[in-house]
């Protein structure tokens, strides 16, 4: 199966994520929340990224961005090299630690910002890790919670909503089931808008 087409533009928003090599024993949240938010930091001011969540789990990341300049792969690139040699120089280990390139789905249609933001924040507890996505330390619901972030670009969600409240309620709704069945896919579109969400979902004999 080819690889699917990387889509790099100015001014894109992106849902960035990758998963641990599983033959490693990795778990990152225990072993590199600290550098994960460290290249966060990085990437974000060396590229001119704008973040709008992230989520550290067991075995995989998930991070929503905007680039400025066309240049996430360069971006991306620059993370995933130095947070797999940092991984690598604390496990005393060699070798590929993610299963491959990161994985980036451009998302064309500003109405789906919203809801790629809660499927990030909403990981941790359909994953079992959290009994409540609120309680999960290791994702920007946190800078939401607490209003204050040098990472997140908080502003720019909020004032979607009328209140927090209202942004609070907005994940505890769920997700989108066509969404949720998107991102099931053994081969996940490169785009996310209605041509990918709604009419490939509903061609259900490539399930």
């Amino acid at each position: 199966m080819p690889r699917a087409h990387r889509i790099i533009v100015e001014n894109g928003h992106y849902h960035v994520y990758n998963r641990a090599n599983n033959h490693r024993s990795i778990n990152l949240i225990d072993q590199s929340f600290d550098i994960f938010i460290s290249l966060l930091k990085q990437i974000k001011e060396q590229f001119k990224l704008d973040i709008y969540a992230y989520c550290l789990m067991t075995n995989h990341y998930h991070i929503q961005l905007k680039t400025n300049k066309a240049n996430i792969d360069k971006a991306m690139n620059y993370f995933g090299i130095h947070y797999a040699r940092y991984i690598n120089k604390i496990t005393n280990s060699s070798g590929p630690v993610f299963t491959g390139r990161y994985q980036a789905r451009f998302i064309s249609d500003e109405s789906y910002l919203l809801q790629v933001l809660r499927y990030i924040h909403l990981n941790p507890e359909e994953a079992g890790l959290c009994e409540h996505f609120a309680r999960h330390r290791w994702s920007s619901m946190q800078d939401y919670i607490n209003a204050d972030s040098t990472i997140v670009n908080i502003d720019e969600m909020l004032n979607r909503f009328i209140s927090f409240d209202d942004f609070i309620n907005f994940h505890e709704k769920g997700n989108s089931k066509l969404l949720q069945h998107f991102y099931k896919r053994k081969h996940v579109p490169s785009i996310i808008d209605d041509s990918t969400i709604v009419t490939y979902n509903l061609d259900t004999s490539r399930a």
